[in-house]
């Protein structure tokens, strides 16, 4: 995606928010306005998917997309398994829950990042 079509995408985004404030006028491949040119560069931070440690990701169930060295990538959810079943384990990092077993794996990943959002229509699969 280039420059041009992420600024149209910002500033779609930008005019949905209703704040008066932002102006749209560039200069210099800037946007004139410096309330403008921090949220354009505050977007784009977050458009961009970055690992964050793992301290940092959410302990609410969510799903997430993990990293641990001897594991890679994949999908796991911070579990309380008190809430589960009855155990000595009470609470850490899941992933592959076995419907058949009934159980999950645990492993340790050191960094995160959310999900990536599904697909809207056919031409994103």
């Amino acid at each position: 995606m280039n420059i041009e079509t992420n600024r149209r995408e910002f500033e779609e985004w930008a005019k949905k928010q209703d704040v008066s404030m932002f102006t749209f006028k560039t200069r210099k491949g800037k946007y004139y306005d410096i309330i403008t040119q921090l949220a354009w560069e505050a977007w784009q931070a977050a458009r961009e998917r970055q690992w964050m440690p793992i301290e940092s990701a959410p302990k609410d169930g969510t799903q997430i997309l993990s990293f641990a060295e001897w594991e890679g990538i994949t999908v796991c959810s911070w579990l309380d398994y008190s809430e589960v079943w009855e155990t000595t384990e009470k609470m850490g990092w899941a992933k592959n829950y076995d419907t058949v077993a009934m159980s999950y794996e645990t492993f340790e990943p050191t960094h995160w990042m959310p999900l990536p959002n599904p697909p809207t229509n056919q031409n994103e699969l």
